[in-house]
């Protein structure tokens, strides 16, 4: 109720008892446009947001930014003219499509799974056998498996600059250390989103059966 009073008096008295709301409105909505922008074109400066996901995202987010900025400024020039009411149309049409569009986007950047893969090394990798993952780590995998994966060429989220016992573990491997560990008589399996095996495949000197594959990733062995 006395939200509602609140906002019936303000309605009243038009810009004076708005202004203040409206401004930190339209410094967010700018803030957050600008911040929007620059996550989508330098997706390093985000904590495990990959370049595919801030691909995907860039047409989404320049939308958000541009719906935020013209709600950010359109808003406060109303109700500065005495359009009290208008502004708090806009500033409500502003929240409402940044809310529809980003649950929009987020269900198009999702990272593809690995479930099904991880399913068939659960029911055809023996005990002594080795997973790798190649050049990236697949969160989902570990799990669905039921084991724990070594990983090639990647170092990303996992900060391995501040765990020397992770980097002693022989877990995780350069490129030449795939290549010898590829050739021994142990059975190997891979995991690698399709984009990073083009130049791995095409190289003649390496040998692979390819075992399973999804929309995005191989799953490929060393042995049949």
């Amino acid at each position: 109720m006395l939200v509602g009073r609140w906002l019936a008096a303000s309605l009243d008295e038009g810009w004076l008892r708005l202004r203040g709301g409206l401004r930190v409105f339209g410094f967010a909505a700018g803030l957050l446009a600008v911040a929007l922008v620059v996550v989508v074109l330098r997706p390093g400066l985000v904590h495990g947001m990959t370049a595919d996901q801030a691909g995907a995202l860039q047409p989404a987010a320049f939308v958000l930014a541009a719906i935020l900025l013209l709600g950010g400024i359109v808003a406060p020039a109303l109700a500065r003219t005495g359009r009290a009411r208008a502004a708090l149309g806009i500033m409500a049409a502003t929240i409402g499509l940044f809310c529809s569009v980003l649950t929009f986007a987020a269900a198009r950047i999702q990272r593809p799974g690995t479930k099904e893969l991880a399913r068939f090394v659960q029911a055809h990798a023996g005990p002594v056998d080795r997973v790798l993952h190649y050049h990236e780590f697949f969160h989902d995998f570990p799990f669905y498996a039921g084991r724990l994966v070594d990983v090639v060429g990647f170092k990303g989220e996992l900060e391995l600059e501040e765990d020397a016992a992770a980097r002693a573990s022989g877990r995780f491997l350069d490129e030449a250390a795939f290549r010898r560990l590829w050739l021994l008589p142990g059975r190997v399996f891979a995991v690698a989103r399709k984009k990073d095996t083009k130049e791995l495949f095409a190289d003649p000197a390496f040998n692979y059966h390819l075992l399973a594959q999804s929309e995005d990733h191989y799953l490929f062995s060393n042995q049949p």
